[in-house]
């Protein structure tokens, strides 16, 4: 009796180490099943700007991601960056990150949170850095979004 019961506890380690290692191995496969919820193209802000791009919003199983990518954006000083800002009716606005070009083009990714349900508007602006709160700089993309 003493054996079986030293059986099933080890059975039972073996059953939730498996478990955790089949936990792990799910988080590190690649994306599969991707629904594009969005995809809306990114405007020039401005006349004299012939940039474009594109936003892309992905939902899976781990939560919603935003992806953006952008080309033929304007050159920037050394210290200059450019940042990605979700909107909401203009005055509600949320940082989604910022990213510096090579050869005139780039972008980023970034996992939104529940609570940015109703941002209507994204832009890109270049930014005197890359730290700010707000958007300091100049509007070089826009588009509307429905999140």
């Amino acid at each position: 009796m003493l054996l079986l019961c030293v059986y099933i506890f080890t059975l039972r380690d073996q059953v939730s180490d498996l478990s955790n290692e089949l936990t792990l191995a799910q988080m590190n496969e690649p994306p599969q099943g991707l629904q594009t919820n969005q995809a809306v193209s990114l405007s020039s802000a401005a006349q004299n700007i012939i940039a474009q791009g594109l936003a892309t919003i992905v939902i899976d199983s781990k939560g919603t991601h935003l992806l953006v990518q952008a080309e033929k954006l304007p050159q920037i000083k050394q210290n200059e960056a450019f940042q990605v800002w979700l909107m909401k009716k203009g005055q509600d606005v949320v940082n989604a990150g910022t990213f510096y070009p090579v050869d005139g083009k780039g972008g980023l990714y970034f996992t939104l949170d529940q609570n940015l349900k109703g941002y209507d508007q994204i832009a890109i602006t270049q930014e005197p850095d890359a730290f700010g709160k707000m958007p300091r700089g100049t509007a070089v993309l826009t588009a509307e979004l429905r999140l």
